[in-house]
């Protein structure tokens, strides 16, 4: 579980809130799981977490995995360029790679997006961005702007050494109904903590069918390349 600081949190107090998490002695990881285990469910929005004990928030931020869920493919979104598309506009006939992160993200988000870029262009993936799969990665943060995912998309498309990426690898953003909806459907839980305005959530990437199924995940911020291929290539 990691926390991602974004706009005017420093990424010094972003790295010690990760240490945090990561650093807890195993003992006491152990007693506070039992300790959660035996309180009662607490009702909790399914994406913004938005419930009556936000002291509770953090045990459900995760990837629930949600193998052949169908994603609505009617939600509405923003390309880079500013213009209006479905999501059902990048299925039909290739699997997608879907990434849910947010563009002025300096720590998780940049990991994910490096270890997908790694993945893609490695020579054990023989398989190529727009020819054989798209790409989407989705900013979570609805305050995020087509000038923002223009520039993240510039950026890693310089990264990429193959031709076709452009009109493969798209950023998009979003209203934040449309967010929760594509979260929900793939089990992406993440919760923003207005006080000190950051997001919270795990890493991870989704592999979807041509008709938008989810097919598998891949967890964490490095992905095998070879593993890519064939997780594209099973969808």
């Amino acid at each position: 579980m990691f926390s991602s600081t974004r706009h005017r949190t420093s990424a010094h107090a972003g790295l010690a809130l990760i240490a945090c998490f990561l650093l807890a002695p195993l003992g006491q990881a152990a007693a506070q799981q039992q300790s959660r285990d035996s309180l009662s469910p607490v009702a909790l929005d399914p994406i913004g977490f938005r419930g009556p004990d936000p002291t509770q928030r953090f045990r459900d931020i995760k990837i629930q995995q949600k193998l052949k869920a169908q994603v609505p493919l009617d939600l509405s979104f923003v390309n880079e360029a500013g213009e209006k598309v479905l999501l059902g506009d990048y299925f039909g006939e290739k699997p997608v790679v879907l990434s849910l992160v947010y563009y002025e993200c300096p720590m998780l988000c940049t990991l994910v997006l490096d270890g997908m870029v790694s993945a893609f262009d490695a020579a054990d993936n023989k398989l190529d961005i727009g020819e054989d799969y798209q790409v989407l990665s989705i900013s979570v943060d609805p305050d995020e702007t087509p000038a923002l995912a223009s520039a993240k998309k510039k950026s890693y498309l310089e990264r990429y050494t193959r031709p076709g990426a452009e009109a493969g690898w798209h950023f998009l953003t979003g209203e934040e109904s449309d967010i929760e909806d594509l979260a929900q459907a793939v089990g992406f839980r993440y919760y923003y903590d207005a006080e000190t305005d950051q997001y919270v959530h795990a890493a991870g990437i989704m592999v979807l069918t041509p008709k938008g199924i989810v097919s598998s995940y891949n967890l964490g911020i490095e992905y095998l390349p070879k593993m890519m291929q064939f997780s594209i290539m099973a969808a």
